[in-house]
């Protein structure tokens, strides 16, 4: 659903987590790659300067002026001029030549073997997960997305009565139709799965939004409306959301907020709100639910809710579905339906669906009350008749309440469980503040395109589970409790056009509507402009998020490292000798060089002449000398 938008990249701070640790930085792979590749390289210098300063501190504590044997010297001369992985082989063999001639040799050779050991190893380790500052290219990664076109979308609306195809609410329900299309195949594919591989179901900021369901609520209606009796309905009831956490609006803690979604259903008894009359030979059926009009004005009310015409039973037509809703208020001015006192809320919004089963065969008698079947008919085929059944009902009627509640953590003060729009007035009076409102403004235009009637308007029968196990139409039957795989259905796909709603905001194409619809960005409202630079997503494999401060204390500690590498030598050297302490110490630690133990073998055999810097790293002779190598 939501995986063609344009990332942010850069520094900022992801309010997952607090303090330093919210420092973050957005990569693409190419980069990021390099950084990794960057790190890992660094670490290993920060490997050899660290092995220097121990080495130095291994050498100078076992420094003395007391006679020792040749391996002692030896191990002393190979911790002065070697990298780790050079002393560990000059100390094996050490401890090879020394064999038979020493006592405790092999001893000796393990313990001094550990420093260099221990500091390659734990260098090496860090080398590689030094990748860690940020997730696997195979994983997903906290992004944002980057506001393009941040803000909400305004359909014009119509200039006249009629509802020309080309503007207001028919455009907005193609459009919603569409947003419904796509949150159905991602709620079939990434809800109820744990943890799905399939790149399309790490997007959100969590896969699915957390429910409860409970078979045996209350019935949402009166007038003994349930088909299930008082406690047959089905509800379903989201754990408390929160904005950060579950829809990705990146926020500090005390500008969230939290909230609930309840939905209650039930299938319906309507028996006595149905009228037949024939027309033209075909008898054409009204459900008198409550009058629905056309918009704004009574001009083309009708006083009934749904009707439709019989057809054979033989046709080729499968399941149809319809569906209507009674809000308590509506942003875009599309009356709708207005409920009969029996399905009236006026703590909830009313969605409404009606079932054809058409032409339907099933295999099988079919007893949920939805789909219910038992008209026995035959189907004649060459080797035989097959038994086969067919919709009881002309048309099945459930209905499903949608309420809201809003939380704020700061003061665990909350609305009522009610309608959407009563939920996002109570929400002025909870003492949120301006970021948590603002947050508030974009749950609440979102929240009517999360209706259940969203989940099934203008999808029809491809909103329907049973569909799947059918051939055109035939199917091989329904368990009893069909119906409550659909409205679980339709309350995931209303909680997936929920999570995309809410992501889409920050960035979105209304090009195919252009001169129909209107983006309306958030100008004069500090707080809802910075959400737009502020919505996180997830993505895998094309994107990287660091941590800024595992980069930070690595080059950090790396840097004083190299510089205490660089220092420790000459400012000890400078105190032994300032303060005449051990500069025996420093005075080995210079001969054990490699210069210096050129000098002494020359020194020895006549050859340069006169040597000065004989203190230092790098000793020199008089302006001239000169001798042969091989001498």
């Amino acid at each position: 659903m939501a995986s063609n938008y344009d990332i942010a990249t850069g520094r900022w701070d992801n309010h997952s987590n607090e303090g330093w640790l919210k420092a973050s930085l957005t990569l693409d792979v190419q980069t990021g790659a390099l950084l990794i590749a960057a790190t890992a390289t660094s670490i290993t210098i920060f490997g050899t300067r660290f092995w220097t300063i121990l080495s130095f501190c291994i050498h100078q504590l076992r420094a003395s002026n007391l006679q020792r044997d040749g391996i002692h010297h030896q191990q002393q001369v190979v911790y002065k001029n070697s990298s780790q992985l050079g002393t560990l082989w000059l100390l094996t063999r050490v401890v090879w030549a020394w064999r038979g001639l020493s006592r405790r040799n092999t001893l000796r050779f393990l313990l001094f073997s550990l420093p260099p050991l221990l500091s390659f190893a734990a260098f090496t380790v860090a080398s590689v997960f030094s990748s860690r500052i940020a997730a696997p290219t195979y994983a997903t990664s906290e992004v944002r997305i980057n506001p393009e076109s941040c803000g909400f979308v305004k359909f014009n609306e119509p200039s006249d009565l009629e509802y020309n195809a080309q503007f207001g609410t028919p455009l907005y329900s193609k459009w919603s139709t569409a947003k419904s299309r796509q949150a159905t195949d991602y709620a079939r594919n990434c809800y109820g799965r744990v943890r799905s591989s399939a790149a399309s179901c790490r997007v959100f900021p969590t896969q699915e939004l957390p429910y409860s369901t409970n078979s045996t609520a209350t019935c949402p209606f009166k007038g003994n409306r349930c088909y299930l009796g008082q406690q047959g309905a089905l509800e379903m009831s989201t754990d408390w959301l929160d904005s950060h956490d579950h829809l990705g609006i990146n926020a500090q803690t005390k500008n969230r907020i939290r909230f609930r979604k309840v939905a209650t259903c039930s299938v319906l008894k309507i028996n006595d709100l149905i009228t037949a009359s024939p027309v033209r030979g075909v008898d054409v059926y009204e459900y008198f639910l409550g009058p629905r009009g056309l918009g704004e004005d009574s001009i083309g009310t009708t006083n009934f809710t749904y009707t439709w015409r019989e057809s054979p039973r033989f046709d080729s037509i499968g399941y149809t579905m319809a569906a209507d809703k009674a809000v308590i208020y509506d942003p875009y001015k599309s009356r709708g339906w207005e409920p009969i006192e029996d399905l009236n809320r006026t703590d909830a919004d009313v969605s409404i669906f009606f079932l054809n089963s058409n032409g339907m065969r099933y295999l099988q008698q079919v007893f949920d009350p939805f789909f219910y079947a038992d008209r026995e008919f035959n189907i004649p085929l060459r080797s035989g008749n097959v038994t086969a059944y067919s919709s009881t009902n002309l048309t099945s009627v459930l209905a499903c309440t949608d309420q809201y509640q809003i939380q704020n953590p700061n003061t665990n003060t909350a609305t009522e469980l009610t309608s959407t729009y009563r939920a996002y007035l109570q929400a002025l009076q909870i003492g949120l503040n301006n970021a948590q409102l603002a947050a508030i403004a974009r749950l609440d235009l979102t929240s009517y395109d999360s209706l259940m009637f969203s989940s099934v308007g203008g999808l029809s029968s491809a909103a329907l589970h049973a569909s799947d196990t059918a051939f055109q139409s035939l199917s091989p039957g329904l368990p009893d409790d069909q119906w409550r795989t659909e409205v679980t259905g339709w309350f995931n796909t209303s909680l997936a056009r929920l999570q995309d709603t809410i992501i889409s905001w920050a960035s979105k194409d209304i090009s195919e509507y252009d001169g129909f619809a209107t983006l309306v960005p958030p100008t004069g409202f500090p707080e809802l402009v910075n959400m737009c630079e502020n919505q996180i997503l997830k993505n895998v494999g094309q994107y990287q998020t660091f941590s800024v401060l595992g980069i930070a204390v690595t080059f950090a500690v790396g840097l004083f490292i190299i510089v205490l590498s660089w220092i420790l030598e000459p400012v000890v050297g400078w105190s032994q000798k300032r303060f005449r302490a051990r500069s025996s110490r420093n005075e080995q630690w210079l001969l054990a060089s490699p210069l210096q133990l050129q000098r002494l073998a020359l020194q020895k055999e006549g050859l340069g002449g006169h040597w000065t810097k004989c203190d230092d790293e790098v000793p020199v002779t008089e302006h001239g000398a000169r001798w042969s190598a091989g001498t």
